[in-house]
């Protein structure tokens, strides 16, 4: 199945076996602890913090956790407060400054005792009005697993002509695998994964009052005025591929620098289905939201997304310059973004947070919401610009609804064997941008594979694996 087109391939198929290297879960006990400080403008190093508990092998803290730093004769201090698991703080000093921004993005623990070793990560907020008072985000403390241990996770993706593979749990990377001459910070096509942003770009029009779900889209695009069909399409139906139209015969992916992709989209494409009655996947649907904001703000929807969201989750301008064009400068909105594996993971660590990036909210978490919790009667497996895993409800009708191969239910899910609350973003190569709300999962994958033999749940159950 192909989500997405690319104009290049990648040859060849690496041969490798799979093997898995087993960890060795050692009992631990309450011991001091190193800790360093990630912040936004404050680099904090070199601190002693004595843990509430016994950390273990995975998500173990429990309860209501406060993380309390304050500032005392030129001093950081740190204490990590739970009522659950003991009475008192334990407060140690370490050297530090702040420099006007008191958000720590991470708290990294380096646990060194006679039987394991290994770092800890917690994950943690500003609290508004407290600027010394900080809280965890998550109630989960989460040691770094071994690289060993997602050898098999790795090894499937190369096999399949994999790029690169990232691994987040609880908002942190633990593992990074790219296969050369691709290399960490490489910009790479996310074809239609592309896509994704689109509900980005739909949640900054509802912050600055561009549009809204249910508002008809020939207000905007007066050609459709007195078009029975196409006046009933609503910016909802464009993001759930249910607005009953297909691509024009005249558009080709591969040809988009030498097309007017909005021309072709509004005057040529041809509406199939009634509006909200089944899904056709195409590119369509992305162009006439791309121009719908553009005549109603006079503004470039990439550069909007840029300026307004990616550029704050570390994508590189000259990558954000590589977004691919049409003829008339119109940026290729259903497939044409290059992105490194990080900034993409860094986006779909945002879009797991709810919006928030840093302690700071980017994007809206109720609109952000509606990946998951918009109805799309037309088919459930796809909602505002994500593929999602939830139960289909009968919606999927073969030989009307036109998904792709690998995004069709098998029985009542797209991924039998993965959890409802999984929703993902998926191009061409197979790339991906996992997300898996209850296991703190964010995953990136980039590849060139052009077989239908690679499996989306194969290597997330590898992935998952590595945990145990």
């Amino acid at each position: 199945m192909n989500l997405g087109q690319s104009s290049y391939l990648k040859t060849g198929l690496l041969m490798l076996a799979a093997c898995v290297l087993p960890i060795q879960v050692a009992a631990q006990s309450s011991v001091s602890n190193t800790a360093s400080f990630d912040g936004r403008t404050g680099l904090f190093n070199s601190c002693v913090a004595l843990f509430a508990g016994a950390p273990r092998e995975r998500a173990v803290l429990e309860g209501n956790y406060d993380v309390t730093l304050q500032l005392l004769n030129d001093q950081l201090q740190f204490a990590l407060n739970t009522a659950t698991s003991r009475p008192a703080t334990d407060t140690r000093h370490c050297s530090g400054h702040f420099e006007g921004d008191t958000y720590l993005d991470r708290v990294e623990v380096a646990h060194v005792d006679a039987q394991t070793d290994g770092r800890y990560f917690l994950q943690m907020k500003a609290l508004p009005g407290e600027p010394m008072r900080l809280q965890l985000r998550e109630p989960l403390l989460t040691r770094e697993i071994p690289a060993e241990r997602f050898s098999s996770a790795a090894l499937y993706s190369r096999f399949f002509n994999g790029d690169a593979l990232v691994v987040a749990k609880n908002g942190h990377v633990v593992f990074e695998d790219y296969v050369a001459p691709f290399a960490s910070g490489d910009p790479h096509l996310l074809a239609s994964g592309t896509k994704s942003f689109s509900v980005a770009l739909f949640a900054l029009g509802v912050r600055d009052g561009i549009w809204s779900l249910d508002e008809p889209v020939f207000d905007t695009i007066n050609e459709w005025q007195g078009n029975p069909g196409r006046e009933a399409i609503t910016i909802r139906h464009l993001l759930n591929l249910s607005s009953g139209l297909k691509d024009a015969d005249a558009y080709n992916v591969l040809r988009v620098p030498q097309q007017d992709i909005y021309d072709l989209a509004i005057n040529h494409s041809t509406q199939v289905f009634p509006a909200g009655s089944h899904v056709i996947y195409g590119s369509v649907n992305f162009y006439i939201l791309s121009a719908v904001f553009e005549r109603k703000t006079g503004k470039d929807p990439a550069q909007y997304l840029y300026d307004n969201v990616l550029k704050t989750l570390g994508m590189p301008e000259q990558h954000h310059n590589l977004w691919i064009r049409d003829i008339k400068g119109k940026p290729q909105l259903a497939g044409g973004a290059y992105l490194d594996a990080r900034s993409w993971l860094n986006y779909g660590l945002m879009i797991a947070d709810g919006g928030y990036w840093k302690g700071r909210q980017v994007l809206d978490t109720a609109t952000l919401a509606l990946i998951t919790e918009l109805d799309n009667p037309a088919y459930q497996g796809y909602g505002v610009s994500w593929w999602r895993n939830n139960a289909m409800n009968g919606s999927y009708q073969p030989g009307l609804d036109s998904v792709p191969a690998n995004a069709r239910p098998s029985g009542e899910r797209i991924l039998p064997n993965q959890g409802g609350d999984l929703y993902f973003a998926g191009g061409l190569g197979r790339q991906r941008l996992y997300i898996v709300p209850s296991e703190n999962l964010v995953i990136v994958r980039f590849g060139m594979t052009l077989t239908n033999a690679f499996s989306d749940g194969e290597l997330l159950r590898r992935v998952q694996d590595a945990f145990k």
